[in-house]
């Protein structure tokens, strides 16, 4: 039996990342919030964008052995792991896990629908 590679298997996985990311966001902008339960809940999307970098050196990791093939995975990937990095590192308000909305676009990493944009766009 060989070893699937995380991003082959994470088309499924992405939905439940995102929907789990997100309802820890909207959790973590409610008021009375303990210090301990606002820790575990920032240690969760840790572990979702933890995922989401293995997830993009996958990427990376396939994209150099199949240089064909569109662009759109790679992007969203690096998106779902540059946006929440980058406003950890700069935004200084508490509600910076917003950021992370932007792993909404993972479920639609694999479908159909960029391309179909992009051929609409082009007409």
């Amino acid at each position: 039996m060989s070893a699937v590679p995380f991003s082959k298997i994470s088309t499924p996985l992405n939905a439940l990342f995102a929907t789990i990311g997100l309802l820890v966001v909207a959790t973590l902008t409610t008021q009375g919030l303990t210090g301990q339960e606002r820790l575990v809940f920032e240690l969760l999307l840790a572990a979702i964008w933890l995922a989401y970098v293995l997830q993009l050196s996958g990427t990376l990791l396939s994209r150099r052995h199949r240089l064909s093939g569109g662009m759109t995975a790679l992007v969203i990937d690096l998106l779902a792991v540059l946006v929440p990095a980058a406003a950890f590192l700069f935004v200084g308000s508490p509600d910076r896990n917003l950021y992370c909305a932007i792993w909404l676009l993972k479920p639609l990493r694999d479908s159909t629908f960029f391309r179909l944009l992009a051929k609409v766009v082009a007409n």
